[in-house]
């Protein structure tokens, strides 16, 4: 593995793992404190805690596929913004498809019912990391790049 291609799995992690991992603590966990009462989180713990756990730890493995991915779009020289949606659609594909099949899985009465707080996170999340987290280390694996190889 080169050295450039470590490095930019490590940004990947380095920026992505405490940035998700708050995301999905707030996302279980700010609804109960808001209202001021345990039952809310201990109703989103009972519906979605299996999947909550699959999506943390298909989380870890997404980061990883989309340091690769970024790596392999600034080689091949694909803007900045591009790269950003890439790394975007790719990890939060990977979490919400592992999260949505626990939740067919899990969920005995009304499945799909249960699916459309994942779409609608799906959605916001890809764009809300597209131009915040993707663009951050899509940039900065360019910039590294850049430092690595420069125009003569």
């Amino acid at each position: 593995m080169s050295k450039l291609k470590s490095k930019s799995i490590f940004i990947s992690y380095l920026f992505g793992l405490p940035f998700g991992g708050l995301s999905i603590a707030a996302t279980i966990f700010l609804p109960g404190l808001i209202s001021g009462e345990g039952l809310f989180t201990m109703a989103m713990l009972a519906v979605y805690g299996k999947a909550a756990i699959g999506l943390t730890v298909g989380f870890l493995v997404a980061l990883w596929i989309g340091g690769v991915l970024v790596y392999k779009s600034v080689v091949k020289g694909i803007p900045v913004l591009w790269t950003a949606l890439r790394y975007s659609l790719t990890t939060n594909s990977i979490i919400w498809m592992i999260f949505c099949v626990i939740v067919l899985l899990t969920v005995k009465e009304e499945p799909f019912l249960f699916l459309i707080p994942a779409a609608i996170a799906f959605t916001f999340c890809v764009v809300g990391t597209t131009f915040t987290l993707g663009f951050l280390i899509s940039y900065i694996v360019q910039q590294m790049h850049k430092n690595a190889f420069p125009k003569q």
